[in-house]
């Protein structure tokens, strides 16, 4: 759905999104204003050509939102080395938990349909470092939802959920915000 940055420049601390969805892009944004009301964003719209893995050229349309924030800089940066990220400290309770579960799957996560084998659908998502995909099981955990980390290929590696039961569980208590994955959800826990 997207990709973000954070990087510091002569005069800024910088948080960066980019992405092709609209709605992803007002979600950020909505997001950012909720947190703090004063801070400004700037959104920048752009063509972006790219050669895809399997050779492709492709032009999307691209949308940037960015933000100046020191105090944000900081949290993401200080969470986030090389590849490797930490629960922020200030998430203390199981409400803010979710809502970081939320904004990753929201960023990160996918849904895998299987429409000869229903029950093989999975909830999913992936990362370049292992640990990551572990920490992301142990927050599952903690709400009851049972999940399995797999390798997918060299340097990436997928949490999936596959129990009927913590698909429904996850449906109701982290959910997907973005309608598409939403849609897709839906079919697997129906």
């Amino acid at each position: 759905m997207g990709d973000g940055s954070a990087y510091k420049n002569r005069r800024n601390y910088v948080i960066a999104f980019r992405t092709t969805s609209d709605e992803y892009a007002e979600l950020i944004t909505k997001a950012i204003k909720a947190v703090c009301p004063r801070l400004r964003t700037h959104r920048y719209e752009h063509n972006l050509t790219r050669r895809l893995p399997n050779g492709i050229i492709r032009t999307d349309r691209m949308i940037d939102i960015r933000f100046d924030s020191k105090i944000i800089w900081k949290i993401v940066t200080d969470n986030k080395k090389n590849y490797v990220w930490n629960v922020p400290p200030i998430l203390t309770t199981d409400e803010s938990i979710l809502g970081f579960l939320a904004g990753l799957y929201d960023a990160e996560g996918f849904v895998i349909i299987n429409k000869k084998r229903p029950c093989c659908s999975y909830i999913g998502i992936g990362f370049k470092e292992r640990v990551n995909c572990e920490k992301v099981k142990e927050l599952l955990s903690r709400f009851n939802i049972k999940s399995i980390v797999t390798r997918r290929s060299k340097g990436h590696y997928e949490t999936w959920i596959t129990n009927k039961k913590s698909k429904k569980i996850f449906k109701t208590l982290i959910g997907f915000r973005l309608s598409e994955k939403r849609k897709k959800l839906n079919m697997i826990c129906d």
